[in-house]
């Protein structure tokens, strides 16, 4: 006899006796199981109680009944399955021979056959035990034995296939659903580690602009003033000029670090406007400390608002790093003599919506390939919904623009543009 593995004798893991339990059509299918197993007891019951009544349940079919409660309770115990269920039939035929009152004991057993066989194994011993529940009692009580008690038997066998197919179906869909609940856990997981390593990476590359727009240009610029004042020991005038270059950018630099320290938790003390002057007059007094001349012009058309409700510290930085990040391109890579630094309010006056900043230099154009310092600025910008071009030639200077929106950006940011008039545009950053 070939036989499965039944359902019931497999370990559900915590997930899936979780679902199992906040199913409804779970618990269906437990109610069906628990059902089943009752109504096999209460036929049992009513055979012997009947046979009791009518005088034919004799001592040795009341130990028949008594062993057959039993084996069916330990069935949970029982290996193999099909040793269980062919000693469950061995004594219910046993039964059947000596009380026909036992016969719709059948409709149960034909249960276990259908779960524990395969399938068309399972339909042909349900036929089997018709022919036992059908035929047994017209061998043994043939006086009593009428045709409606072969086809009884056989219409509820019947029935009973059909419900236990239906109650396959609904196993099925229950373990579909169960499967789908388990992908959609896994999904939602999988969703939560990329977002979770996603704000990491978005975290990462936003510190690391910082470092780069702050801590790691102030040293730069420390460097390159030492240099500079190594280079003028012998003056003792320009040589203390220049350590005072160094200190004011020293001063500067820790000032930035603290904050970034802090994770930027509180705001500048200084307007935005404040802060422009100061990366300005730092450009200046690092060029005279460095020997290398170069003119640069601030002009303002229009005035930002100082109120943090019309602007944000995200873009009060944003727009400090477009002026910072482009004077320091100028200053390191242009070798230019003169620099213009342009901000102007767009669209409504006294309440701008955007601002436009601009940084133009004359120096020699973009050469190379465009530099981390760039890159973040790019990002940065697109960041806070604006968006920034760079046009340059060679020889003739490079112009960076900047259109940064006033007000908080919209959820969706708007896209990055870059133009030329020259494919060789970019210059390190």
């Amino acid at each position: 006899m070939d036989v499965r593995d039944s359902p019931t004798c497999a370990s559900p893991t915590p997930a899936a006796a979780a679902n199992a339990s906040a199913s409804p059509l779970r618990t269906v299918l437990t109610g069906l199981r628990g059902g089943l197993h009752a109504t096999f007891y209460f036929l049992l019951a009513f055979g012997a109680v009947a046979s009791l009544l009518d005088g034919s349940l004799t001592p040795l079919a009341g130990l028949i009944t008594v062993l057959l409660a039993g084996v069916y309770a330990s069935g949970m115990w029982w290996r193999p399955a099909w040793l269980w269920l062919a000693t469950v039939t061995f004594l219910w035929l046993g039964l059947m021979v000596h009380a026909q009152d036992f016969m719709w004991l059948a409709f149960p057993i034909a249960f276990l056959y259908l779960h524990l066989l395969r399938r068309w194994s399972g339909i042909l011993a349900v036929l089997g035990l018709w022919a036992a529940a059908a035929f047994i009692p017209r061998w043994r009580f043939p006086n009593d034995w009428e045709l409606a008690m072969a086809i009884g038997p056989f219409i509820g066998l019947c029935f009973a296939v059909a419900v236990y197919y239906a109650y396959r179906g609904l196993l099925a869909e229950a373990a579909h659903h169960r499967q789908v609940a388990e992908q959609l856990r896994e999904t939602q997981d999988e969703l939560a580690r990329s977002e979770h390593n996603a704000g990491r990476l978005e975290e990462r590359e936003r510190l690391s602009r910082e470092i780069h727009d702050t801590v790691a240009q102030g040293l730069s610029s420390i460097v390159l003033l030492a240099r500079a004042a190594k280079a003028n020991s012998h003056d003792p005038a320009r040589l203390s000029e220049q350590m005072a270059t160094i200190e004011e950018q020293a001063s500067t630099n820790l000032e930035e670090a603290r904050r970034f320290v802090q994770d930027l938790a509180s705001a500048p003390a200084h307007t935005v406007n404040d802060r422009i002057d100061s990366v300005i007059a730092a450009a200046r007094a690092r060029q005279r400390a460095v020997d290398v001349p170069l003119e640069i012009t601030l002009h303002r058309d229009g005035s930002l608002p100082t109120s943090s409700s019309r602007l944000s510290e995200d873009t009060a930085n944003t727009i400090v790093r477009v002026v910072q990040e482009g004077l320091n391109n100028v200053m390191r890579h242009a070798d230019a003599t003169k620099a213009v630094v342009t901000l102007t309010a767009l669209g409504g006056k006294g309440s701008p919506a955007e601002l436009s900043i601009d940084v133009i230099d004359n120096g020699r154009g973009m050469t190379g390939a465009i530099g981390y310092g760039l890159t973040g600025l790019h990002r940065r910008v697109e960041l806070s919904g604006g968006t920034l071009t760079i046009e340059s030639t060679v020889g003739e200077g490079t112009a960076l623009t900047a259109l940064i929106p006033l007000a908080p950006p919209p959820a969706q940011t708007k896209p990055m543009t870059k133009s030329s008039t020259n494919p060789t545009e970019h210059r390190h950053g």
